[in-house]
């Protein structure tokens, strides 16, 4: 009831900025013609993004914005638990979705009446986009042209005890890069580590195997948005899997996924080691762990900052501050 009046609300509101939102559960032409005016997203073409707003079984919704009845920002979302996130997030870092500008965006969130949750990859226009709440966090990054190994020296070597543990137990193991059907394996078997979590991380796996599939396709341009996937194969059995995308020269960790009976063997800790050489190799500047989770700050020392933010309803804030 709640989150109804915060929707009604803003439908009474937001004509008096000069503002209209047009709802569609479907993607419409207008909306397709909106978007081929809109900046498209850093590193992929419409196209391509046009496979993020492809329905699944989770539940998406379509938002046109327009200010002084030009468009200012189509805005796609899809439920997650008792929130909405945009279809951008856990495939497209950074972006949230087409608009004419940072300040336009958050225009067009607060906008809509709902709560919209984006838990990272945001820079620090979010400080300034009117969320709600919005915070920093602290990002990993492995700077792979220096002698990157040293930071595992630390703290008496021990994650470099670890990786050497790995390296032995997964000797007789086999990296393959960028094989067929990988992207699949891996994406499929984070969904299945996942499953169990109250965050609900597998939500957007689905939309993650399209987009990555289709960026498989795009030209070798400095400026275009590529992946790779890392998979480690005992004999023909594949056991852990670690999936990056990439535009110059910088790579950024998206998803890796292990199998449980090989969790003692250090599959996930050989992975990721392994795909930092090959990426070294291949010329990579960076490879970006992101945050969220202590065990990154033993790959690499923190070299960043992003941000998250919750944009709220008042209503929703009010009734949130009364259950905390």
């Amino acid at each position: 009831m709640v989150e109804q009046a915060a929707f009604q609300s803003a439908a009474l509101t937001r004509g008096s900025r000069g503002l209209k939102v047009v709802w569609s559960d479907s993607w419409s032409p207008a909306m397709d013609d909106a978007l081929n005016h809109l900046p498209p997203p850093p590193g992929v073409s419409r196209d391509q993004y046009r496979e993020l707003l492809l329905p699944t079984q989770h539940a998406k919704r379509h938002a046109l914005v327009l200010e002084n009845d030009a468009p200012i920002a189509i805005i796609s979302i899809r439920r997650r638990g008792k929130a909405w996130e945009p279809v951008s997030y856990q495939a497209l870092s950074g972006f949230v979705a087409p608009a004419v500008d940072p300040a336009a965006l958050g225009r067009a969130i607060n906008a809509l009446g709902i709560e919209l949750k984006i838990e990272s990859g945001l820079s620090d226009d979010a400080m300034r986009m009117g969320a709600r709440h919005a915070w920093p966090y602290d990002v990993v990054r492995v700077f792979l042209q220096t002698d990157y190994e040293d930071h595992w020296l630390l703290d008496d070597r021990k994650h470099m005890k670890h990786i050497s543990s790995a390296r032995k137990k997964c000797k007789r193991m086999h990296l393959v890069v960028d094989g067929d059907g990988d992207l699949e394996w891996t994406v499929n078997q984070w969904e299945t580590n996942w499953a169990s979590s109250s965050a609900l991380e597998t939500v957007a796996a689905p939309d993650r195997i399209r987009f990555w599939k289709s960026l498989r396709t795009a030209p070798g341009m400095d400026d275009t948005m590529r992946v790779h996937t890392y998979l480690l194969y005992d004999g023909e059995t594949p056991v852990s899997g670690a999936i990056a995308t990439s535009i110059g020269e910088d790579q950024l960790g998206q998803c890796l996924g292990q199998l449980p009976a090989y969790r003692n063997r250090g599959v996930g800790t050989r992975v990721l080691d392994a795909t930092l050489q090959h990426a070294a190799a291949a010329g990579y500047r960076v490879h970006d762990f992101g945050g969220g989770h202590d065990y990154k700050a033993l790959w690499g020392p923190f070299g960043t900052q992003r941000y998250a933010a919750i944009f709220r309803p008042g209503l929703i804030e009010a009734l949130q501050w009364c259950r905390d």
